[in-house]
């Protein structure tokens, strides 16, 4: 009987002891691997901090147009990619027209500078802002003498982005300016703004 016992405790003993956790060879008993179902999300400024050059991105409108009249508008840009959907920059914008409207000749140059923001909504989509201030000739002005006035127009728009190498692109935008008013002198001839530029 004792016997009988003694070889049952033993067999209950040795199947304890193998039911245990066995480590591979090589690693030690006591290891404990720690498995992290959550990951660290990849940020857009790949780990930098700060201003990052790379994030700059140069770009404008430019039109030119020959004949009576001559039109010609220069705006360069250089955009902020803040987030990687939302830029904000800056501009400048210079205008000149001219030629022979039948009481003589004028000439009609426009500069200044704009605030810019894109934001992608979803893929080649973009949603627009603008801040145009731009310095032009007061046409309605009654005094005889040629006086300035600074024009400034918020504008809200969307545009179409088709891409070209890394991430330049050709950009067709369509601004609407919120404070145009028919009765007043404006730069823009219509409240919609039509541009084609581009960014690098």
């Amino acid at each position: 009987m004792k016997f009988i016992l003694s070889f049952y405790l033993l067999l209950c003993t040795y199947l304890v002891c193998n039911g245990q956790y066995v480590p591979e060879p090589g690693q030690k008993k006591d290891t404990t691997i720690y498995v992290s179902s959550s990951k660290k999300e990849e940020s857009y400024s790949s780990g930098k901090t700060g201003f990052d050059t790379e994030k700059l991105v140069p770009g404008g409108n430019f039109a030119l147009s020959f004949g009576n009249p001559y039109f010609i508008d220069i705006s360069p840009s250089l955009g902020y990619m803040v987030t990687e959907k939302l830029l904000l920059g800056l501009g400048a914008t210079y205008i000149a027209s001219g030629g022979n409207i039948g009481f003589g000749n004028y000439t009609i140059n426009i500069y200044g500078g704009r605030i810019i923001g894109r934001r992608k909504l979803f893929e080649n989509f973009f949603a627009n802002a603008e801040l145009d201030f731009l310095n032009s000739p007061n046409l309605s002005s009654t005094n005889n003498e040629n006086t300035r006035k600074w024009f400034v127009s918020p504008m809200v728009g969307g545009s179409y982005v088709m891409p070209f190498g890394k991430r330049g692109g050709v950009q067709a935008t369509l601004l609407y300016i919120l404070n145009y008013n028919d009765n007043v002198f404006s730069p823009y001839p219509s409240a919609l703004v039509w541009r084609l530029g581009f960014f690098l």
